[in-house]
């Protein structure tokens, strides 16, 4: 499966590089518009919408009221929308995008969101293969798309990658919907507790279990958190004027380059061993009163993908800062290398080999949490948070 996962996000990675390499010198300024305004207003609404849905322990007895929990999906996107937008529209430091890009991008999340419950699903049963692709596929139709609206159009740069994003959003959307409607009429064993097609969508006749509420509730405080903590830097260039576009622009196109190993390695291992944890957590609660056969094989596959992350970690490290400079100038050229590119892939490089372990141990820690001790540990990525927004 992580084998699987890695060549589906290595492909849309490696078109993105191309994309990048193809039209730097055309869309330098542009780039630094939408990777940091525009595309941060997107996962901003993506990563607040998913994170909950995925990792809360919201599958309990009841299927139907499971169902009808992920589809709080869309709400909760629209909510967030509106929300963002009008916030980045007051306060983000570039006031003079066109209101059809800027809409272009939370319209985005919310088509994406409208198949969240579908990811949801192929995450609790199973279908890593299925999650897999569709993630995949969004990322690389995002590129695609953008390179054939370039080279076949004239449009303005923002309005391509704006169109660019909802239609591979479109695309994502029905790949899941098609999908799904042909795993129910396939009589997919994974999906043997639903009845049919129409027991993916939500149920009026079940209420929504509170208990599920109050532990997506609790996750979404501690997605907040978490975001400032991942994304500060670019909310501190997105809302302030301390760096001028171009800078930006390199500072995206490096931090491409440098989370290629965190995106096609380190991501879907985390992904699917939070799936594997929670799992193994959920089904036998009394795991660490005891030390039983379960217990030992939950520490002893912790232990042995920590070693592997960490392996990962240093060897990007150990040969990623020496040939820094040489990636640099071949991916981006004199645009990257002469705007300090090399010590920003350097540094990233020694970056990786902490987000190795945390990522692992994350996945492990909150897999174990109940909601109260989620809800403490927010209180220390709050302070986290600020201190980090500070530094930056």
């Amino acid at each position: 499966i992580q084998i699987e996962q890695g060549i589906f996000k290595g492909v849309p990675s490696t078109a993105e590089n191309v994309s990048w390499s193809i039209t730097r010198n055309e869309l330098q300024w542009p780039v630094g518009r939408v990777h940091f305004r525009l595309f941060l207003l997107y996962n901003t609404i993506l990563f607040l919408t998913r994170e909950p849905m995925r990792k809360a322990n919201i599958l309990r007895s009841s299927l139907p009221s499971f169902v009808n929990v992920i589809w709080l999906s869309p709400l909760i996107s629209v909510a967030l929308s509106v929300l963002c937008t009008l916030f980045w529209r007051t306060f983000s430091s570039s006031h003079d995008l066109p209101y059809h890009v800027l809409l272009a991008y939370p319209l985005s999340a919310i088509i994406e969101s409208l198949a969240e419950p579908f990811a949801v699903i192929s995450l609790r049963f199973s279908l890593s293969g299925h999650f897999a692709i569709a993630q995949s596929l969004l990322i690389l139709l995002q590129r695609v798309f953008v390179l054939i609206l370039l080279l076949s159009t004239s449009m303005y740069h923002l309005d391509i990658f704006a169109y660019a994003q909802v239609l591979s959003s479109i695309a994502y959307l029905l790949f899941h919907y098609i999908g799904f409607l042909h795993y129910s009429r396939s009589a997919m064993p994974e999906l043997s507790s639903f009845a049919g097609y129409r027991s993916f969508f939500p149920q009026p006749g079940y209420e929504i279990d509170r208990e599920s509420l109050s532990a997506i509730g609790t996750l979404f405080a501690h997605s907040i958190m978490k975001q400032l903590m991942t994304d500060g830097s670019a909310y501190v260039m997105t809302f302030t004027e301390l760096m001028s576009l171009k800078s930006q622009a390199v500072y995206d196109a490096v931090e491409k380059v440098g989370s290629l190993v965190a995106r096609i390695v380190l991501a879907p291992l985390e992904e699917m061993c939070f799936a594997y944890f929670s799992n193994t957590v959920n089904q036998n609660s009394k795991i660490f009163n005891k030390n039983t056969d379960t217990h030992d094989a939950l520490v002893q596959n912790f232990s042995i993908v920590l070693h592997v992350a960490c392996v990962c970690g240093l060897v990007v490290s150990v040969f990623g800062i020496p040939y820094s400079p040489l990636a640099v100038y071949l991916y981006g050229g004199h645009l990257l290398y002469d705007n300090g590119g090399a010590v920003l892939l350097s540094l990233y490089c020694m970056y990786l080999s902490v987000l190795a372990v945390n990522g692992i141990t994350e996945c492990f820690a909150m897999a174990t949490m109940n909601n109260a001790q989620v809800f403490s540990h927010g209180g220390f990525l709050f302070l986290s948070a600020l201190a980090h927004l500070m530094v930056t």
